[in-house]
C-alpha cells in the first residue's frame, strides 16, 4: 500500500544523515528509499517529499564507491516521475558529456553527483544513468533524440549483442506516449 511506503519513505528521509556512516549504509538507504518513494507521485505528499528528495541531489553521494553511485542512478530512475523538468534537465546536463564521450567502461569522467562533483562513469553505472535518462519523460524532445543517436551510436560499435536493458531505454527515449505527467 502507498500509505505504507510513504511512511517509510519519511522515515528515512529524518535519518538522512544516517547514510553518511559508510557506504554500505548509503547505499542501502538509497536504495530502499527509492523503492518506497517511486515513482515520485501519486500520494498527496509526494511533492513536499520531491523538495526534500531534490536536496539529495544538491548535496550528492558520501561516498563515491562503485555500489553506492549504481543505488544513486537507480534511485533517481525510480523518483523520475515525481522530478520537476529544470531538475530531470540539470541531472541531464551534467552527464551528457561522459555519455558522448567513447565507449563504456572507458573511465568517461562526468559529473554525475550533484554538487558539479566529477566522478568516473564505470561500465555498470553507465547502464543505471542510461536506465535513469530513459525514464526522465519531461526531457525537451530534442533532447531524447540526441540521446538515443547517442546510445544508438555506442550500441552499434559494441561487439556483440546489446545488453536488452540498454534496448528498452533506447525504446522508451523513443517513446512518443509518456508513461507519467
Amino acid at each position: 500500500p502507498t500509505q505504507l511506503i510513504r511512511k517509510l519513505a519519511d522515515t528515512f528521509l529524518e535519518v538522512a544523515d544516517g547514510r553518511k556512516r559508510s557506504f554500505q549504509h548509503e547505499a542501502f538507504w538509497f536504495n530502499l528509499l527509492g523503492f518506497c518513494l517511486r515513482p515520485g507521485y501519486g500520494d498527496p505528499g509526494d511533492e513536499l517529499r520531491m523538495k526534500q528528495v531534490w536536496g539529495l541531489y544538491l548535496e550528492g553521494m558520501s561516498f563515491s564507491r562503485p555500489q553506492v553511485r549504481t543505488e544513486w542512478w537507480i534511485f533517481w530512475r525510480r523518483v523520475a516521475g515525481g522530478l520537476k523538468a529544470g531538475h530531470q534537465l540539470q541531472i541531464y546536463e551534467q552527464v551528457r558529456a561522459a555519455l558522448q564521450e567513447g565507449s563504456s567502461g572507458s573511465g568517461k569522467k562526468s559529473k554525475s553527483r550533484g554538487k558539479g562533483s566529477t566522478t568516473y562513469l564505470s561500465a555498470a553505472e553507465e547502464l543505471e544513468v542510461w536506465l535513469a535518462l530513459a525514464n526522465f519523460e519531461r526531457l525537451p524532445a530534442n533532447i531524447k533524440v540526441s540521446l538515443g543517436r547517442t546510445l544508438l551510436h555506442k550500441l552499434r560499435k559494441e561487439k556483440g549483442n546489446p545488453d536488452p536493458k540498454e534496448l528498452w531505454a533506447l525504446s522508451r527515449l523513443g517513446a512518443r506516449t509518456a508513461m507519467y505527467g
